[in-house]
């Protein structure tokens, strides 16, 4: 049921950001001392600056009132002086994790990657990740430091801009006085997120994602009051669904 609570939330969240917006090229963004945004071309730097605004008007705006300028290049804009990126390359670190009673999954993970299109992001990453599991019984843990490719579709063209997204890697065992002995193994994620706009570079990600680990492992319990060694020999998908929090940075 949390499950659909999520998913429901994603989608509110996406359909109430469908306002006015705009594709701008090449602008300034100025930030003023009173709070108010705009957002143009500055025609020339003098004393008093002229400042062609997207509207097409042009008013004269005081350089000592200005608070913050910012340039933007290839971004969509919405209300309240808030962008998303069309193009260009970012960084996009995420953690979170999942789990109940039998099992769990954390993580952190980094991206580096590359904005094609506004619709088509993908790039290369490496996450560091933690597995728990139930087997015949016995409680096991295994650790994997996992370098993937990432790929992400998003789905709106809104101030909440939902996507899908999709991570495949090879998770190479790391090996701890905690962990079982297994054996390296594939990774699959794929998911749905959020991202949500901002006035700046930063901006924030919530995500919703299936994830799968192959794992092939021995695991040798001790016993406990008198009873015997026990020796599980095992190869299991671990599966878990996952909610994860990331910020990426252009």
């Amino acid at each position: 049921m949390r499950k659909n609570y999520l998913a429901i939330l994603l989608a509110s969240l996406c359909l109430n950001s469908i306002h006015a917006q705009r594709h701008v090229k090449e602008a300034d963004l100025l930030y003023m001392d009173d709070g108010s945004l705009y957002v143009g071309t500055i025609l020339n730097r003098s004393v008093e600056k002229n400042f062609l605004l997207n509207t097409g008007d042009t008013i004269n705006v005081d350089p000592f009132e200005i608070h913050k300028r910012r340039r933007l290049v290839n971004v969509t804009m919405h209300r309240r002086g808030k962008f998303h990126f069309r193009r260009g390359q970012f960084v996009y670190i995420y953690s979170g994790g999942g789990g109940d009673g039998t099992s769990g999954t954390s993580m952190i993970a980094g991206v580096l990657g590359n904005r094609f299109s506004k619709r088509l992001s993908a790039g290369l990453g490496v996450s560091l990740d933690y597995y728990t599991e139930t087997v015949a019984g016995f409680w096991v843990e295994h650790a994997f430091t996992t370098p993937f490719g990432y790929g992400r579709l998003y789905l709106t063209d809104t101030k909440t801009r939902l996507y899908f997204d999709a991570r495949l890697g090879y998770a190479l065992q790391r090996s701890s006085f905690f962990t079982e002995d297994h054996s390296n193994g594939v990774n699959i994620q794929p998911g749905l997120g959020i991202h949500f706009a901002s006035r700046n570079k930063v901006k924030f990600h919530l995500n919703m994602a299936g994830n799968w680990q192959y794992v092939t492992a021995n695991s040798v319990d001790p016993g406990f009051f008198g009873s015997g060694p026990v020796e599980l020999d095992y190869s299991i998908w671990q599966s878990q669904v996952i909610f994860t929090f990331g910020i990426e940075a252009w």
